[in-house]
């Protein structure tokens, strides 16, 4: 069995054993290891999956976004959505909002979003997926930042969540025209041939979700079903994942409802694993688990090789598991702790 039949199976809990694992870097932590492993880390350790992308930048209104701000820094970079931002070496740290200082939902809907229905977002997809498949690879079509976060990132995360209490029009107008933009995205990965549709809803801080479930219910989960179905009317049996850092837990329910597969990345300081694996260990996939805030950049490799096999030992039994870092790891994690990860997450994968 090939690295992606073990984890197709896996994902759609047809098998328990063995385990498949996973690795990610962000991108400060790819250069920085490069020299180690020469190159694409997947390659390297021959993960199962590749990821595609839709062409954002091809689908990008032809507007300078710059006329929406006050004052733009020159550093700052503006996204496909007109949000903007300033990046440290790994990740945003400031952001800037154009919508921020709307007062209308006639200024939301005359707001120019991105096109992604233009075929010049999509060339070459098709043939890449083909490719990947002709590997015997999982092919992951992944969009990030749907709904919740794309609309703060928008309006700014305390302008958003006044909407969402008391301006309803506002909170209405952009949501929905968040969700026309993002369908096609799920329809035209579900038409390229993706495996799994995977989006990025961070929702969630360490110890609670930012809104409660009661209004993601309310407002989100109807929305996020829209894209559900537009994707498993192009292809039935396609898979969704969903990324949400941080306590999703109080959210599972609803994302099983519907019809999530895989919940990702299931990190450790924020999810009981053992009550999730017991709640819902017949409805998910858990992809994940292995802290990163505590194991991989502070831990020593004797620490690592103890949690990987623990983590699996929780969220493995009866199948559903793939064992991952819970995010992808940076450049400070010591390349003792990714060695040590990879050994020991290695003999799970070759062991039946």
């Amino acid at each position: 069995m090939t690295s992606g039949e073990l984890l197709l199976k896996t994902i759609r809990r047809e098998v328990d054993r063995p385990i498949p694992f996973d690795i990610e870097f962000d991108t400060s932590a790819t250069q920085h290891y490069r020299d180690r492993f020469g190159g694409d880390p997947y390659e390297y350790f021959r993960i199962g999956y590749r990821r595609v992308y839709v062409n954002d930048l091809a689908a990008g209104a032809d507007t300078d976004y710059r006329k929406y701000y006050d004052a733009l820094p020159a550093e700052a970079k503006i996204g496909v959505y007109g949000d903007a931002a300033i990046y440290a070496e790994s990740e945003a740290v400031r952001h800037f909002y154009p919508m921020e200082r709307f007062s209308t939902a006639r200024q939301i809907e005359e707001y120019p979003f991105p096109d992604f229905t233009r075929e010049r977002c999509w060339i070459g997809l098709r043939e890449r997926v083909k490719s990947f498949h002709e590997r015997g690879l999982v092919v992951i079509g992944t969009q990030a930042e749907i709904l919740f976060p794309r609309a703060w990132h928008l309006r700014g995360m305390a302008e958003f969540l006044i909407d969402l209490a008391l301006h309803r029009h506002m909170a209405e107008a952009l949501l929905d025209k968040i969700l026309a933009a993002q369908v096609p995205i799920v329809k035209g990965l579900t038409e390229a041939g993706v495996d799994v549709v995977w989006l990025g809803m961070d929702v969630a801080m360490q110890n609670t979700t930012m809104i409660s479930p009661s209004m993601w219910a309310a407002w989100m989960k109807p929305r996020m079903k829209t894209m559900v179905d537009a994707a498993k009317s192009v292809n039935p049996n396609v898979i969704f994942a969903i990324h949400c850092c941080g306590a999703v837990g109080p959210l599972l329910p609803h994302l099983a409802d519907i019809g999530v597969t895989i919940i990702n990345p299931v990190q450790p300081e924020a999810v009981n694993l053992t009550q999730v694996k017991k709640d819902f260990g017949n409805v998910f996939t858990f992809w994940g688990g292995v802290s990163v805030q505590r194991t991989m950049p502070f831990g020593t490799p004797e620490q690592v090789r103890a949690e990987v096999p623990e983590c699996a030992r929780i969220l493995g039994k009866g199948g559903g598991y793939v064992c991952a870092p819970a995010h992808g790891l940076t450049h400070d994690v010591p390349w003792e702790n990714v060695v040590a990860f990879v050994e020991a997450a290695s003999a799970l994968a070759d062991s039946g």
